[in-house]
């Protein structure tokens, strides 16, 4: 029957403590990286020049829904209406060049005056506030709106200065300079703390000044359902940015009025001529009712109709009101019987002019509403929302009939309305014809009159609100800034140099890892198709022996699991097991492997027996610290020798036996093609449960693959951080061309932060099979800092790794 084989792969998941604690172990690097950008950070903001942002806020006006007083609304109310404006052409009004350029000349900003610094002659920043200069030119007109400039000067005293070409000039005296001749003065804000110090003056043109105005501005709709709009603009002086902003606001403000103004002016002209044109109109009726009295000597004649057209109207009014009260109350019955349930909210505030209606309508809104919260969070089984339940349906119940009784009084009342409505309208149809004639002459004189009064009514506004007219908008907010930097921002600054400090070093890192060709884990396995068998951890201490009864180290573990591994591996069927350990090279564990290896099968009470068979560089002796005996040297070569003179029991296991190697024969190769070695298997196989052999490298010398025939199964092991993963077509061809029967490789001294700290032990072969001495096997003081460091590493980073059959 052919055997299974146990195959353990790490799972494919991305393991991010492992990425993590594989490259802290450069934390150096990226230390050095972080301080050296920090330190660049600084530089950068040191010597970069802060720009602020200023804003301020305005609320434009919507006249129609203010009630505001505007000329506009007095054509609105004569029938000639005009749209208000929109928020979008205000926006496009404040960042016209027309208003930009009131506002350079306003503030004069074409001219700057800078501070320049003693020690290093570079430009500061710029005076704002208290200039203590004043500068004039000679010809304003063709100078400031078409050149530019500058002039570097120092102050003397505080009668002269000094300029660029070392000439004394004094104050308030003209001089030519290359934008022709000016002048500077001093203004109150001058004293002797200016003496001495050294100003740049800049002068721009007007065009430039106000196209980078209109630039930098950043003018927007606060949002789509808001009249505010917010108006930004950024600037390495912000009490500059300040200026100009509120100085915009004050020029829209301005313009706003004047324009306002002139409508006002427009619409008074306008009120005028009509005016004139109405006050012909109303002298023409009122001759007319003057001949009508005189010619039927009339006094008083439209008294008695007025009676009865007034008292016509009042039932007339009262019909409607009564007949809506009808409709009303019939579709709040309509809308009852349409919705039986108590599901739905009642139509409220409908004018009943029966209050107990209303108030019951009020009252089952409040209780469904109440009613649905409860549902909200409990159902209709509630004892709470049953006592609602039955309170709307009394409601809706005493509704019904306080409806049908409203409507049923009602009916009798429009009755007896229609009754006085015919009787006036049939008194009124007895008014004599000239009654009738008269009331048209007086109603054309009333429409001439009230017309007349209207139109100087509103001459009046016009005139009042000509004299005090204010702007479509509100300042909401003066501008303002906050004195913090937007540009640089020192806290993206510092981020983006330590997230580039952590970067960079990383990439280079994942770029070497790529390049990497070491074996590091079982993962590397893969690729070759090699069987894997687990993984070892990193031995940090000098001892040898690491497997202990009842020893709970990561290490201990490992070699558990690895035992526990073994048992599937291994045919159950057979009485005994020999493992064979081997390697590629020299130092990569394999008397480690195979002395930790047989302690973790003799503390599981398996008869084990270890057996060195490394004649040529044997560490059993040395490792194990037992005193020097027979071994397989001596038991090939001498015939009177028994297993039993061979077996060195272990002092802490009884389970365990040990077998040396004994002296080191000239010819091992030969030695171990004899019977002897074969004879003494066979003895094993019946003596011990478990037969670990530690045997020669095969990627150096032949002795495995001479005795690999009395193995059931060979481990293979590599050395992490060491061995290159080429040499791992070794293991691949022994398996490829059967030279043994089953192979599975264990990866030793496997690092979580890619540490290449050695174990301490290995070969040293050299010629005629010399040995080197073993000095890594002892760590100096500084290694064993270096060990206590890693290891407080690896458990800060500990994790549990998964695999998987």
């Amino acid at each position: 029957m052919q055997e299974e084989h146990f195959n353990i792969k790490e799972e494919k998941s991305i393991d991010l403590s492992e990425i993590v604690k594989s490259y802290l172990s450069y934390w150096k690097w990226f230390v050095l990286a972080v301080i050296i950008s920090l330190v660049s950070a600084n530089l950068y903001l040191r010597y970069t020049t802060s720009i602020y942002e200023s804003k301020g806020q305005i609320l434009i006006k919507d006249d129609e829904q203010g009630g505001e007083i505007d000329g506009l609304s007095v054509l609105n109310e004569l029938g000639i209406g005009t749209s208000k404006a929109k928020i979008e052409n205000e926006i496009e009004i404040l960042k016209s060049r027309t208003l930009l350029d009131k506002v350079v000349e306003k503030l004069n900003l074409q001219v700057s005056w800078m501070y320049v610094g003693k020690r290093t002659g570079f430009t500061g920043g710029e005076i704002i506030d208290k200039i203590p200069f004043k500068l004039t030119f000679k010809d304003p007109d063709s100078v400031v709106i078409t050149k530019k400039g500058s002039l570097e000067f120092k102050i003397i005293n505080p009668r002269y200065f000094l300029t660029e070409n070392n000439s004394k000039v004094p104050f308030d005296t003209y001089f030519q300079t290359s934008v022709g001749l000016i002048k500077i003065s001093k203004t109150p804000f001058f004293d002797v703390s200016w003496n001495q110090k050294e100003l740049l003056l800049v002068l721009q043109s007007k065009e430039n000044v106000v196209s980078n105005l209109q630039g930098s501005l950043q003018i927007a709709s606060v949002s789509k359902e808001s009249n505010v709009v917010s108006i930004g603009l950024k600037g390495p002086n912000y009490h500059k940015n300040n200026a100009i902003i509120d100085e915009l606001i004050t020029q829209h403000q301005l313009d706003a009025i004047e324009d306002k103004n002139e409508v006002a002016r427009n619409t008074s002209a306008f009120i005028e001529d009509r005016m004139k044109f109405i006050t012909m109109e109303l002298s023409a009726v009122e001759n007319e009712t003057e001949n009508y009295k005189t010619k039927y000597k009339l006094v008083d004649v439209a008294a008695d109709a007025q009676s009865y057209v007034a008292k016509e109207s009042q039932t007339d009014a009262a019909i409607t009101e009564a007949t809506i009260q009808a409709s009303v109350g019939k579709y709040v019955l309509d809308y009852i019987k349409n919705h039986p349930g108590n599901e739905s909210l009642l139509p409220s505030n409908l004018g009943f002019k029966d209050g107990s209606i209303g108030a019951t309508i009020e009252k089952y809104n409040q209780l469904l509403l109440a009613k649905n919260r409860l549902l909200q969070s409990s159902s209709m089984l509630n004892p709470t929302v049953e006592r609602i339940e039955g309170q709307l349906t009394n409601l809706k119940t005493s509704l019904k009939l306080s409806l049908q009784t409203s409507n049923e009084a009602i009916d009798l009342q429009l009755k007896t309305l229609n009754v006085k409505e015919k009787a006036y309208q049939s008194k009124i149809g007895e008014i004599p014809k000239y009654e009738r004639e008269y009331r048209e002459i007086f109603r054309q004189q009333q429409i001439k009159e009230t017309l007349y009064l209207f139109l100087m009514q509103k001459r009046e506004e016009n005139e009042i609100k000509l004299a005090a007219t204010v702007d479509n908008t509100k300042v909401i907010d003066y501008a303002f800034c906050n004195k913090i930097p937007v540009s640089p921002k020192k806290k993206i600054i510092y981020l983006i140099a330590v997230t580039l400090s952590l970067l960079i070093p990383f990439g280079v890192l994942y770029i070497r890892n790529l390049l990497d060709n070491k074996v590091r884990g079982i993962k590397d396995l893969e690729p070759c198709d090699l069987q894997g068998l687990g993984e070892i951890p990193l031995n940090n201490s000098t001892d040898h022996v690491v497997v202990e009864k009842g020893s709970r180290t990561h290490i201990s573990e490992a070699f558990r699991m690895l035992r526990s591994n073994l048992s599937f591996m291994l045919d159950p069927s057979k009485k005994s097991h020999v493992i064979m350990i081997t390697s590629s090279v020299a130092k990569e564990g394999k008397s480690f492997t195979s002395i930790n290896l047989a302690n973790s099968f003799g503390f599981s009470d398996k008869k084990t027996v270890l057996v060195g068979l490394d004649l040529r560089v044997p560490r059993l002796l040395k490792y194990l610290e037992i005193e020097d005996h027979n071994g397989i040297t001596d038991f090939i070569i001498d015939e009177r020798l028994t297993v039993d003179d061979l077996l060195i029991p272990s002092k802490d296991n009884p389970f365990l036996h040990y077998i040396i190697a004994g002296k080191i024969p000239p010819n091992p190769a030969e030695l171990l093609l004899r019977d002897r070695l074969r004879l003494l298997i066979d003895e094993l196989r019946e003596k011990f449960d478990v037969i670990i052999i530690d045997t020669s490298p095969v990627g150096i010398v032949s002795d495995t693959l001479n005795i690999s025939r009395y193995s059931d199964l060979l481990i293979y092991i590599v050395k992490a951080n060491k061995i290159d993963k080429r040499m791992l077509s070794i293991p691949k061809g022994l398996i490829e061309k059967k030279q043994v029967d089953k192979l599975a490789v264990l990866i030793n001294g496997v690092t979580n932060d890619r540490s290449r700290y050695g174990y301490g032990y290995g070969y040293g072969y050299g010629y005629g099979y010399g040995y080197g001495e073993e000095n890594e096997a002892y760590f100096d003081g500084n290694t064993k800092r270096k060990l206590l460091i890693k290891r407080f590493i690896l458990r800060f980073f500990k994790t549990k790794k998964r695999t998987k059959k």
